[in-house]
């Protein structure tokens, strides 16, 4: 066994490590052939795999208020000196404030990919709607349509020119 505890036995330490799974294989074979033969050392890997369960069921005591003021000055202090060696002022914030921003955003996150993958569903239906319907600039209704005003040249030019050498207009639906 390397560093005994007492004479021949196991280290607390290496018994905790071997409950953990953290001994090399060798060291783990060795501890555990040691283990079958020593009843001082299995007593104490016992009670060393109760301590979680042990701890688990004591009540932690509120800290008392003298001390948890000291500990704010001594923490304010220390920020401060390391503030007046940089430079710069710290930021206290408190932690309820300072966690709830990465919560917010990560459901703004969520939530933006959402909406734009709904959006980009909406847009791809219009526009197929629209080129299925005929609305890529063909008259689907067949029906003629003039200008309550009279002529639209720069409107009837701008589609000839982009429509082709007939003059395309726009209908209404009756």
């Amino acid at each position: 066994m390397p560093a005994p505890y007492g004479r021949d036995h196991a280290t607390p330490q290496q018994l905790s490590d071997l409950l953990e799974g953290l001994l090399p294989p060798a060291e783990d074979a060795t501890l555990t052939t040691h283990l079958g033969g020593c009843e001082r050392c299995r007593g104490v890997r016992d009670q060393l795999n109760d301590l979680p369960a042990v701890l688990a069921s004591v009540s932690i005591p509120p800290m008392p208020t003298a001390v948890a003021s000291r500990l704010d000055d001594a923490l304010a202090a220390e920020s401060q000196r390391r503030a007046d060696s940089s430079g710069t002022s710290p930021v206290v914030v408190p932690l309820d404030s300072a966690r709830r921003p990465a919560r917010n955003d990560r459901a703004r996150r969520w939530f933006a990919g959402v909406a734009a993958a709904a959006a980009a569903v909406v847009g791809v239906s219009v526009a197929g709607n629209v080129w299925t319907q005929g609305g890529g600039g063909a008259d689907s209704s067949g029906a003629a349509t003039s200008d309550a005003g009279g002529n639209d040249d720069a409107g009837a030019g701008a589609e000839a020119g982009a429509a082709g050498p007939t003059d395309r207009r726009a209908t209404v639906p009756d």
